[in-house]
């Protein structure tokens, strides 16, 4: 990749002669142009830093042609050949050149020798005829075309950002495959982006919040999307964002040449269709109870779609099943058991099958499939609990991004952020939590290639680790009881992947101590100081995602705590029981609060400019929260009637670590520090993709 496209900013041809330089640089000297131990440092190389001479490591080498490489190689587009032609008039000259043209000192020095002369003459010769082959080959570049030979790229993210996980929906490619959507950030963050397939170049789409579930409309003009409880559009070629109806949590939208936008407007709710305009949705597919329909896709015709329905309280089936239905009244029928989102391209369905991208032929008139699936892209993004894959695909353009589970290498840090001590091995692991008494730290080990995965705790003084749980889930959540001896479990209710809730000794030995199953979907949050309450946070229709409480000590039934139309997760209550600090979207983006438990009495705002993942200290003197990759602290100055200060931040940059809350006072703070550079999987793109199904 040349500079300018590293850092996110607009190709051109003039891109392309950098990477032709690069070519040249290796087909001379047997050595890449750029190199490094790892990604970040190779691109570290490419903005920053020069390739040695090529005649220091040919001295024969034509100094035209190492004039001709250093120019196609410079870090400025301007200071580049400005077209190709230009660079292939250069190649051909050197190619026709006498030898005595071209001849560098060292070489006339070297005639001494004959049998030398004679070798090392026909070896320019010969890189000479292969330059300028490459220069005829480059100035009719509709041979490429016509040959249909696969090309790959990999498109890292745009400069200082991270693509999103796939759980906010996939990249969406424009139906002429020329333009990509796709979102980087995290849930407080979220932006949209737009990359042209061609030059690589990309921009982010302004005046758009928290978006989701990118789509677009058949001709490429607009682009649809999930914000702020709403379904929305806002044309590429400029002007306002629109709404088109109420949408609380969309799950995936499908745009049809006659004008219908198909959406699935909450988490546990059928097919809705709306007019492209905007307007009142009207129900489309009907459903069980219990049953969710989602990621809906529409065929070539416009009339008939795909969608994935699952059966939440099928434990037996861990997937969502592929149906088929049409917006002129055909039912649905199921034609795959077990389905993710889809895409059509040149005559396949691509599909998740067992963890692999397979395409297979599919007719899309009868809705049948023939031949046998054929893998197309292993180990790809896969969110289960929304059967989603991380790819897209348009007539012969396929673009797919691998799973980021990454190694990490759990440590202390300090305020500073300085690693003052290490524990566990390197593994791939999340939600890095403290035991309240300092002893052990938990963490979710995962598989790497399934995602799947159980509790496991770490005994920081002997540096043991020893597994806890046994449920072998996905979207694993679990709480320390304040005496560490006993730990909270809750998998997503109902989709194969474990009971629900349960407390558990920490130790992995003994009986499981039943919960119930949630109705929806939901995960446990936190265990109060005095062991009585455990929080936990339920997706609902009408309100998104709500705070709940069990009465450990009481009837134990799940209760309301904020059931608002905002969103309101993580909740953790202060040590001394009054103050339960959350997050909450009630304001437009995440910030945290504090509202007095278990009520009445006041409520306030902790953080400004966006915050979220708060904690407190063992003594409840103060409250961490994050702020994009800064960890802020607030100081409790009365914790009776709660006062506290400003927020500071502190010097712990979470891109460099996955950190949770404090242990004991605050001094230091169990991190996960990832031993790639923290960095996501690029997307790679195929152009011609279904020749790869040929060879």
């Amino acid at each position: 990749m040349a500079p300018e496209q590293v850092e996110g900013k607009e190709a051109d041809a003039r891109s392309d002669i950098f990477a032709l330089g690069a070519v040249l640089y290796e087909m001379t000297t047997g050595r890449r142009a750029f190199t490094g131990k790892s990604q970040a440092s190779i691109v570290a190389a490419i903005l920053a830093s020069e390739p040695p001479p090529i005649s220091s490591i040919q001295p024969l080498t034509p100094p035209a042609l190492e004039q001709v490489v250093k120019t196609a190689l410079a870090k400025d587009p301007d200071e580049r050949f400005q077209t190709v032609h230009d660079l292939k008039l250069q190649l051909r000259w050197i190619a026709q050149a006498s030898s005595s043209q071209l001849a560098a000192p060292a070489q006339i020095r070297a005639r001494r020798v004959v049998q030398k002369r004679t070798l090392l003459i026909a070896a320019v010769a010969g890189w000479l005829v292969a330059i300028a082959a490459l220069a005829i080959f480059l100035s009719n570049r509709s041979q490429l075309e016509d040959a249909r030979q696969p090309l790959t790229a990999s498109w890292l993210a745009p400069n200082d950002t991270e693509y999103a996980a796939v759980q906010h929906g996939p990249p969406a490619l424009s139906p002429d495959g020329s333009r990509l959507a796709f979102l980087t950030g995290s849930n407080a963050d979220l932006k949209l982006w737009i990359r042209d397939v061609n030059s690589g170049g990309v921009h982010e789409v302004g005046d758009v919040e928290r978006p989701s579930f990118p789509f677009w409309s058949p001709d490429g003009k607009y682009i649809g999307f999930f914000s702020a409880g709403k379904l929305k559009k806002v044309a590429l070629a400029g002007g306002p964002v629109q709404v088109l109806c109420d949408a609380p949590e969309g799950r995936g939208a499908s745009w049809s040449s006659r004008g219908v936008i198909i959406f699935t407007p909450n988490i546990y709710e059928p097919l809705y269709k709306v007019p492209e305009g905007g307007g009142t949705p009207e129900k489309l597919t009907e459903i069980k109870p219990g049953w969710t329909h989602r990621n809906p896709y529409f065929l070539p015709d416009g009339d008939h779609f795909l969608f994935t329905a699952r059966d939440p309280g099928n434990s037996a089936t861990p997937t969502g099943a592929l149906f088929a239905a049409s917006l002129s009244g055909e039912p649905p029928r199921q034609v795959l058991d077990r389905g993710s989102n889809v895409q059509y391209s040149d005559g396949y369905l691509l599909y998740l099958r067992d963890t692999v991208l397979v395409a297979q032929r599919f007719d899309p008139k009868s809705l049948k499939f023939s031949g046998d699936p054929t893998p197309v892209a292993e180990k790809v993004d896969y969110f289960n609990a929304r059967d989603l894959v991380a790819f897209s695909a348009a007539h012969d353009t396929l673009v797919y991004r691998h799973g980021s589970r990454q190694k990490t290498q759990p440590m202390w840090v300090d305020r500073e952020g300085k690693e003052i001590g290490r524990f566990g091995e390197p593994g791939v692991y999340s939600f890095p939590q403290p035991s309240p008494d300092g002893s052990g730290v938990g963490m979710v080990r995962s598989d790497p290639d399934t995602g799947r995965g159980d509790v496991w705790i770490v005994d920081t003084a002997r540096n043991t680790v020893s597994r806890s749980t046994f449920a072998d889930g996905v979207n694993l959540n679990y709480v320390f009881s304040p005496d560490a001896k006993r730990i909270a479990v809750s998998t997503i209710a109902g989709m194969g992947l474990g009971d629900g809730l349960w407390i558990q000794p920490t130790s992995g030995s003994g009986s499981q101590e039943k919960l119930g199953t949630p109705a929806r979907a939901g995960s446990v949050s936190s265990w109060s100081h005095d062991g009585r309450y455990l929080f936990y946070v339920l997706q609902n229709n009408a309100t998104r995602q709500d705070i709940y409480y069990i009465d450990l000590n009481g009837d134990r039934k799940l209760v309301p705590f904020l059931n608002t139309p905002a969103i309101e997760i993580q909740p953790i209550l202060s040590p001394n029981g009054k103050w339960l600090a959350y997050t909450s979207d009630e304001s437009g983006r995440f910030e945290v609060y504090v509202a007095a438990f278990p009520g009445p009495g006041g409520k306030w705002q902790i953080s400004n400019g966006g915050g979220d993942n708060a904690s407190w200290s063992a003594d409840g003197k103060q409250l961490y929260y994050h702020n994009g990759d800064k960890l802020m602290m607030v100081t409790i100055q009365n914790a009776d009637n709660f006062q506290f200060g400003a927020p500071t931040a502190l010097p712990i940059h979470l891109n460099e670590f996955a950190s949770v809350g404090p242990v004991g006072s605050g001094e230091r703070f169990p991190a996960l520090k990832p031993l790639t550079g923290g960095q996501t999987h690029p997307e790679e793109v195929v152009l011609n993709w279904t020749r790869t199904l040929k060879q």
